[in-house]
């Protein structure tokens, strides 16, 4: 998936779709994936990183403008999570 926020708290939204476009590709499908322990690379914004979790079930919270979102949570180690590329 591709990271697209950094919720802090070894917490990030992650949409795991990936929609080639023309000119770009398109991602989707966003999941929030909270890591227990450390990663062997910083994961950082725009990162693209394959993991393997477990579901934690869905999870709500409040965006900018006060709307409630709810999107699935997966918790995963350190270990299961590895950076393989960066976003164009």
């Amino acid at each position: 998936g591709r990271v697209i926020q950094d919720a802090g708290a070894s917490t990030y939204r992650v949409s795991i779709t990936r929609t080639p476009g023309f000119s770009r590709d398109f991602w989707e499908d966003p999941i929030l994936v909270t890591v227990l322990g450390d990663t062997a690379q910083r994961v950082l914004q725009d990162d693209l990183i394959s993991f393997v979790g477990m579901s934690a079930g869905i999870t709500s919270y409040e965006s900018v403008l006060g709307q409630t979102i709810q999107v699935p949570a997966v918790v995963a180690e350190g270990g299961d999570v590895a950076v393989i590329g960066r976003a164009e």
